[in-house]
């Protein structure tokens, strides 16, 4: 559950962020960790994970040595030499993005680029200064956005959530302050034993925009829903700014639990994973829903 990300110069934990292939890193996904690394106070870092077999292509010594002659190369070693001029432009170009974005906002912002698995190298990176670290996944949410996550919360666990950006199709998102731009930050709960871990984070998001909190009760059937609302308002009974709202009973239908969602249209969503609000597989549903980043606890 998160709790807590490293404020700059603590040393445990920073925003991480998982840089996509390329070429460009989106407004959304800048917004969504500089947000987050401002509400926490935390450092950002960046990394560009480069595939081993193209990696290992491109350092061919004759692939090199044609490119710096002029000769001409050989489709392979063509391939490989765009390849590389293709990922060295791409890493350059977000990690300036992100940079010149964190600077504005007096934020430290580095970037390094790796070889390897990356749920493997974002691993080793939390590890090095963990356990207090989110990773930012700036892949835009959809479909193949499931692989990423379970790949991610099967190697990394010095990390304490992990935040899905959104997709542009609803081009509307503004480049700073993706937590100002919709409604609420809404808490999907499941159980009561996460409520005040949750609503600890969503406050803690919410305070620098202004932004409500809204506690979501997601079960099954109506008796569910009514115990575990009931439970909310009990436990969150001093906290005049938290609304508890109940969803319709899901009944074993995760589409209910984002029909839910999105119609108060949140600009981030706090849900723990493999449950209704982020089913463990297929995240489709969710993609097409949702305008704001869903940030993912265990």
């Amino acid at each position: 559950m998160m709790g807590h990300v490293a404020e700059a110069g603590e040393g445990q934990g920073r925003v991480v962020v998982w840089l996509p292939p390329g070429p460009r890193l989106s407004p959304q996904a800048i917004a969504v960790t500089l947000d987050l690394a401002a509400s926490f106070g935390a450092e950002v870092e960046a990394l560009y994970c480069e595939d081993r077999v193209i990696a290992a292509a491109t350092a061919l010594p004759i692939a090199s040595r044609r490119a710096l002659d002029g000769g001409a190369l050989l489709p392979a070693q063509r391939t490989s030499a765009a390849a590389a001029a293709e990922a060295d432009a791409a890493f350059f170009l977000m990690r300036d993005a992100l940079v010149a974005a964190a600077s504005r906002r007096a934020i430290l912002a580095t970037a390094r680029r790796q070889t390897g698995d990356p749920a493997e190298l974002i691993a080793r990176a939390c590890a090095e200064e963990g356990p207090w670290n989110v990773v930012v996944d700036a892949e835009p949410l959809s479909r193949a956005t499931a692989g990423r996550l379970g790949d991610l919360l099967d190697a990394v666990w010095d990390a304490t959530g992990f935040v899905l950006v959104p997709g542009s199709a609803r081009g509307t998102l503004a480049p700073r302050h993706l937590l100002s731009r919709f409604g609420p930050v809404l808490v999907a709960v499941e159980d009561g034993e996460r409520l005040m871990a949750q609503c600890r984070t969503a406050r803690r998001l919410a305070a620098r925009t202004r932004r409500s909190v809204v506690v979501l009760v997601l079960a099954d059937d109506e008796g569910a829903v009514a115990t575990l609302a009931r439970e909310a308002s009990r436990q969150l009974a001093g906290e005049p700014s938290l609304t508890v709202e109940a969803a319709p009973p899901c009944r074993g239908e995760p589409e209910v639990a984002v029909a839910a969602i999105a119609r108060r249209a949140p600009s981030l969503l706090i849900a723990r994973y493999g449950g209704r609000a982020v089913p463990a597989g297929d995240l489709s549903a969710l993609a097409a829903a949702m305008h704001g980043a869903v940030l993912v606890v265990r």
